[in-house]
């Protein structure tokens, strides 16, 4: 009977962590107001017997009549409704400042849904000492600053990609009049339609990871999972992007062992080739770049480095957020969505994926789950 009850409770979901913490909280936020009414009931309690008591010196009770069993039931009524009527004071008294202060809570809500993104609350020095209230101002600023952070970035994402978009339209339509026009050398003409294949392969790119972020943003289980080579893919995804490495004139260093994981094939091709296409962009002309699989306790760690310029320390943090570019001034060939896109099917695939550059060298790490 023991075993099938330790079987049962075996296959019984166990909370996660989140779920944890979220229960500690509600208990400690149930002990904070179990205790404000006690208090209250408490200072109800000695004002009562105060009052019982000053009568009796002031030697009123003693000029009142014995007491026949109705005259007390009376009595104990009356003694309840002054206890309601002091406690529903106290109480009142006591709430009214956690409720104006819930009050002003839900009015900066609202500005928040309103757009008002530069909305802080402060919870008052008494009761930071309370840690669910400290908690609460730092999860709802936070929550302020991450959505006024975004909208930042949605705005400049709108502005760049219109330009980005446009520009390649512009060039398309010139080169396009320039060849219905004719009267050009076939040199000419060659040129001006390699232009426009070059334009439109940048304008369904842009489309591409537009859409794809989206589907993936939408995605919750994973799909299409197998067991494949991840050595062989990253081998693979090399060679799919040989032509760029090679007109660098840059080293690829991919000795690897062979590894298994079990994830969707295509979307981790999509990750490897986005970190393989960034060191190349970012590399200089001869520079190396290595690619290393280490095996740990629960993970297999996939790491791309690449020496060159460093990723300066205030984009480190943002620099899988959407539509973030570390290059303003659109130097480099992208709408910030890549590492956005790798970041969402790591995480799809129960992984992380971090980055660290320090000293020329900026790597890439990749911590999938061992099947």
């Amino acid at each position: 009977m023991s075993d099938r009850r330790h079987e049962i409770l075996e296959k019984l979901p166990r909370p996660d962590a989140e779920t944890i913490e979220n229960r500690k909280r509600y208990v400690k936020l149930t002990a904070m107001f179990s205790v404000i009414v006690a208090v209250v009931l408490l200072v109800t309690s000695i004002i009562i017997i105060g009052g019982a008591i000053l009568l009796h010196k002031l030697k009123i009770l003693k000029k009142l009549p014995d007491l026949s069993a109705a005259s007390t039931w009376w009595a104990g009524v009356l003694v309840a409704l002054f206890s309601i009527l002091i406690g529903t004071g106290l109480s009142a008294g006591v709430m009214s400042f956690p409720l104006r202060l819930l009050e002003e809570y839900i009015d900066m809500l609202d500005r928040l849904a309103q757009g008002n993104f530069d909305t802080r609350i402060k919870i008052p020095a008494l009761l930071r000492r309370f840690r669910p209230f400290m908690e609460l101002e730092e999860s709802f600023n936070k929550l302020a600053e991450e959505l006024g952070r975004n909208e930042v970035l949605r705005t400049d994402f709108i502005h760049d990609f219109s330009h980005e978009f446009k520009t390649p339209i512009v060039s398309i339509s010139g080169f396009a009049k320039l060849l219905r026009k004719g009267n050009l050398s076939e040199e000419q003409e060659k040129e001006y339609l390699s232009i426009i294949e070059t334009e439109s392969e940048k304008l369904s790119n842009m489309a591409m990871n537009v859409l794809d972020m989206n589907k993936l943003d939408n995605v919750s289980v994973l799909t299409d999972v197998t067991r494949f080579n991840l050595s062989e893919q990253l081998r693979h995804c090399v060679l799919m992007l040989e032509k760029k490495w090679t007109e660098k004139e840059q080293e690829i260093d991919i000795d690897l062992d062979e590894y298994y994981v079990s994830g969707n094939e295509d979307l981790l091709s999509e990750v490897w080739i986005n970190l393989l296409d960034n060191a190349i962009k970012f590399s200089p002309v001869g520079g190396k770049i290595i690619v290393k699989i280490r095996p740990e306790e629960d993970v297999l760690s996939v790491e791309v480095r690449n020496n060159g310029e460093e990723i300066p320390a205030k984009d480190i943090d943002r620099i899988f957020d959407k539509f973030y570019q570390t290059d303003p001034s659109h130097a480099t060939v992208g709408n910030g969505l890549g590492l956005s896109i790798c970041k969402r099917i790591v995480e799809l695939h129960k992984g992380t994926i971090s980055v660290t550059s320090t000293f020329g060298l900026t790597v890439f790490t990749v911590n999938l789950p061992k099947i």
